[in-house]
């Protein structure tokens, strides 16, 4: 707790919440702290081209598997104090458990600080386990560079620290997270063993019309595209409900309307949105949903509406036997525990098609997250800790 206080209130921004986005000086920082906290439990720290920060049992040996364990320490803005942040600190300090306790495992545990999990500054998140992946290149993220965000000079950088080995595989990847939403607290449940996590698909809804005098136009010879986009975000939110039985949600999520004058009628209005399921086809119908909604409002309004998609990931099941492993742990610690689908994403998703990948939730307080009152109680944390452990070791020991 004294860790995740630590690293909180070097980020603390004007709002009273967490300022630590990704490749900032604030996650520059908690970069180091962690990289200390690794090097005093005796791990070996070394990193990747983009930043993310590896601390490995076995010294970084070249041509092992090991099991990984960790998160990320990048934040939303104004965002809360456990999300990611409690995944990293509980894995580092479940090697210390391990090691104050004398137990030696013949599988190597390393621990990870993956680097821009958020998506809040490129609209696409999870960029550290997608570079670790392949999925992504650096000429990529070097094209993303602008005045305040000189990517090249900080990969720059990066390339110069001491490097993973890029011959280690992975036996396994396990991740302790809150839930960020209720149904822990609300069931009265410890711990969460994830079975599944959403693909999102964001899109830039733009609503053309035609911007006049609020005065002296008539309400009948009116194409006001606030107007319109205001039935568009109703219907996206219809979207959602119509497919809730599904676990699908959908949300318009922020709105940019030009001019932007008090006297004038808005006649641009550019919609992001995010739809996000753990079913492909559920995700399908609501999309299919928003964009007949857009057709028949462009033609009532006479607005032009256009569609831009910014991301698309897919649904992921989580690996049954990283599930089973996550509930026969917290049962033998005499913890409640439930399988549940995450709502949220994670850099679990981005590893689960390569080998096999679990997740540890433990309850959200009232399920505030990516706000200043993100909460979790500090016993609900010891319990997820105990059982990242205890699931690292009975994986590493093959029961």
């Amino acid at each position: 707790m004294d860790r995740i206080a630590l690293l909180a209130e070097r980020a603390r921004g004007s709002g009273g919440g967490v300022d630590r986005l990704a490749f900032s000086s604030q996650e520059a920082e908690a970069v180091g702290l962690v990289a200390g906290w690794m090097e005093e439990a005796g791990l070996s720290v070394a990193y990747d081209g983009l930043g993310s920060l590896f601390g490995s049992t076995d010294g970084n040996t070249p041509d092992v598997a090991v099991l990984m364990a960790g998160s990320h320490l990048d934040s939303v803005p104004n965002g809360g104090a456990y999300d990611g942040v409690l995944g990293v600190i509980g894995a580092i300090e479940s090697v210390e458990a391990m090691r104050a306790a004398g137990i030696r495992l013949g599988t190597p545990l390393e621990v990870v600080a993956w680097r821009c999990e958020e998506a809040a500054l490129f609209g696409q998140g999870r960029l550290g386990s997608l570079f670790f992946t392949g999925e992504l290149s650096l000429d990529t993220v070097r094209g993303w560079e602008r005045p305040d965000l000189p990517l090249t000079r900080l990969l720059e950088e990066a390339a110069s620290l001491p490097q993973r080995a890029s011959s280690r595989s992975l036996r396994g990847y396990l991740e302790l997270h809150i839930e960020q939403g209720r149904r822990l607290e609300a069931s009265g449940t410890t711990i969460g063993a994830v079975t599944a996590i959403p693909g999102a698909t964001r899109w830039k809804i733009t609503l053309s019309g035609r911007a006049d005098h609020s005065g002296a136009t008539p309400m009948g010879m009116r194409r006001d595209a606030l107007a319109a986009a205001a039935e568009l975000i109703l219907a996206v939110e219809r979207a959602g409900m119509a497919e809730r039985d599904h676990e699908t949600v959908a949300t318009a999520s922020a709105i940019h309307a030009l001019p932007g004058a008090w006297n004038v009628i808005p006649g641009l209005v550019e919609i992001q949105t995010d739809i996000r399921g753990i079913e492909q086809e559920s995700i399908d119908r609501a999309l299919d949903f928003v964009r007949e909604a857009a057709r028949g409002i462009a033609s009532q309004r006479q607005v032009e509406i256009s569609f831009e998609e910014k991301t698309r990931g897919k649904p992921v099941r989580l690996d049954d036997g990283m599930v089973s492993a996550v509930e026969k742990t917290a049962r033998s610690l005499g913890l409640s525990v439930a399988r549940m689908p995450s709502g949220a994403g994670h850099d679990a998703q981005t590893i689960a098609p390569y080998v096999p990948a679990g997740m540890v939730f433990v309850p959200s307080i009232e399920g505030i997250s990516h706000a200043p009152g993100e909460r979790t109680r500090p016993e609900d944390i010891l319990a997820g800790v105990q059982v990242l452990a205890g699931t690292l070791m009975s994986l590493a020991l093959g029961e």
